[in-house]
Formats: structure tokens, sequence, C-alpha cells
């Protein structure tokens, strides 16, 4: 676990240039406790220093990969490894994790782009434990057992809330990017400019959980400029003719805080959905506002699905649950080629949260 907000991050590779590109592209994100070593020989003879994260090439002149990272574990079963190599292989990979390893990058082009997601993703798992060993540390006394297990279910719920409506729409959105720009090569800069960007922020984010200067419950946000840049990455892909009715300086007067937080989680939620599943080109976003209830509409004319069939997964039961949170109500209208459209209705007359 990363050690007073300052994680000690390990480099090995016997390449000097990978080496120097690494530690680069990990100080720019604001790591400077990094650490590169040539040899498996060098990095176990500083294993002492407690590192918190190795990137180690599989193919090392003195180790090779699988025994390297026995030997650390052995060492400190508690260390994150992460293992980057030029040569993909299934089976060696698949036996690397059943020994422990985190992840597994394969050098390719895009090979820093992965670092940082790899990095987003270690950041959220170290949160995650971090959360749980503090309410265990607690007096487990018979009193308090009960409690210390409502807490953890509720630190398990609060967190997976967060990483998945926030962090995990920001890697999404990355990884759109990535894949956009690996099939346009007029724009394909362009395209790798934003993703970083957006891995930025997604580790940034991740960065103030860990290091406690947020809370998960609601934040002041600004939500025209969040809807904007909701529909500025959707129209970014040209993929879609995107028609939106969104009038943020009534949803600023006449919508509370708690239920703008929830929207625009809502809105994120769907859109997601919608790019990941429904090889739609037509979009269509409105909302409109009376004295009672603001209305959502999201309409969209992809694929469409079986709701008889359609498993729950978190993105479909976060946004019901986002939805029944705040006193709404929704219905869903959709078939196999009919696209899908989304209808939430939710009260803004002394509106209050469940959530």
């Amino acid at each position: 676990m990363p050690q007073n907000n300052s994680p000690k991050i390990v480099l090995v590779d016997d390449d000097p240039f990978c080496l120097s590109v690494y530690e680069q592209e990990i100080k720019n994100l604001g790591f400077k406790n990094v650490q590169t070593y040539s040899s498996g020989t060098e990095l176990l003879n500083q294993l002492e220093e407690a590192p918190d994260i190795i990137f180690l090439d599989y193919n090392l002149g003195d180790f090779k990969g699988l025994e390297l990272l026995q030997r650390i574990k052995k060492y400190d079963p508690n260390i994150y490894v992460v293992f980057v190599s030029g040569q993909p292989d299934m089976k060696v990979t698949v036996e690397l994790f059943k020994n422990g390893a985190f992840d597994y990058i394969v050098k390719d082009e895009f090979e820093t782009f992965k670092i940082k997601v790899v990095l987003a993703k270690w950041l959220s798992a170290c949160e995650f434990k971090s959360r749980i060993d503090a309410v265990t540390k607690a007096d487990q006394n018979e009193d308090c057992i009960k409690l210390i297990m409502q807490a953890q279910e509720s630190t398990r719920k609060e967190l997976a809330d967060e990483l998945h409506d926030n962090v995990s729409q920001l890697l999404g959105a990355s990884k759109l990017y990535i894949d956009t720009a690996v099939n346009n090569e007029e724009g394909r800069l362009a395209m790798l400019i934003e993703s970083r960007s957006i891995l930025n922020s997604a580790i940034d984010e991740l960065r103030k959980l860990s290091h406690g200067l947020r809370s998960i419950s609601v934040r002041s946000q600004n939500l025209e400029a969040e809807l904007d840049k909701i529909l500025f990455d959707l129209k970014r892909q040209n993929r879609y003719n995107i028609q939106a009715e969104i009038p943020t300086d009534l949803l600023n007067k006449k919508v509370p805080a708690t239920v703008q937080h929830h929207l625009i989680r809502i809105i994120q939620e769907i859109t997601n959905n919608m790019v990941k599943y429904a090889s739609a080109k037509n979009v269509e976003i409105s909302i409109t506002i009376d004295k009672q209830n603001l209305l959502l509409k999201f309409f969209d004319d992809g694929i469409g699905f079986d709701l008889q069939k359609i498993k729950r997964g978190i993105g479909l039961d976060n946004i019901v649950k986002r939805v029944t949170g705040v006193n709404g109500k929704y219905t869903i209208n959709t078939s196999p080629g009919k696209g899908c459209c989304w209808k939430i209705r939710i009260p803004v007359k002394n509106a209050t949260s469940l959530v």
C-alpha cells in the first residue's frame, strides 16, 4: 500500500530507453518517488526499500518473469507486480496471474497509455483496501461487530458507486479515443492527446480519493460544464447525429444540487451504455421542467435489446438506483432493432435524496 501519500514505484527493464520513457511518463503524472533498475538482481537486492508497485520486464537477462515474481511475492505478498512484455503469450499471462501478478501490459505504440490505465486501476485497488483496513482496525468487541460490518458494506457500496460512476466513465472515454485513433490516421494525434488528458483526470480523481481530499457524497459541480463535456465527448467521435435540449440555467435555478449530481451520473451512465452497445447513429437528449418534476428523455436509434433477456449489470443497476434514490420513476422503451428510449421523471419541488 502507498505510504505517506508518496507511493514508491519501481521500474525494471534492461532497455535504458524504455526505462527513461516510463519514468518520465509516470513522473509527469505527479508521482515523484520512482526508482529504476536494469536487472532482476538489482531489484531483489533493493526489496527492503519496500516498493508499492513494480513494473517488470518479463524477459530480463538474469531472471525469467515467473521466477522473479515468485521471489518478490515470497518476500512481500502485498507488493503489486505488473509485467511489461513485447511478446504476448496467453499461457504465460495466465500463469503469472495465478502467481499473483496484478496486470500484464504488451509493449506496443500505446504502452505508455496502458501504464497510466494500470496506475489508475492500482490506485483504486489501494483506496478500496485502505478503507476496509481502516474499518477492521477498530475495536472488534462484541458490541461493535455489527457496526463494523455495516460500515464495511457501506464503504464497499459507496466506493464501488464512485469508481464506477466517475472514474470508470473517464477510463471508458479514454479507451474510446484510443480505439478511434487506431483507425483514424488523420486525427490520431488529437485523439491520443485527448485520451491522455482524460487519463490524467482519472488518475487525479483517484489520487484525491486515496488522499481523502474529497468525500464520496454530493460535491460542488458545475452542471453546465459537466453536461457540455458529455456532449463534447460524443461529438468528438464523429459517429452520432446529436440533438440536445438542456436548459442549464433553469436546472441551476430549480433543481437542488443533490438532484443535479445524480442527474449528471444518470446521463453519463446512459451515454456510456449507448456508446458501448447500441451502434446508434442518432441521439436525442432533452430535459424539461415544470413546477413539480424534471423529465429526462434519452433516445438512441441503435440495436436496442430485449428487456426480458438482458442481464442487469452494474451499469443498468446504477441508473435505476440513482433514479429511485431521488424519488424518481423511469420507463425503458426498447426491443431488438428498435433503439432505446429512457424516460425519467424526478420530483424537484421539496426534493430530497435517499442516498
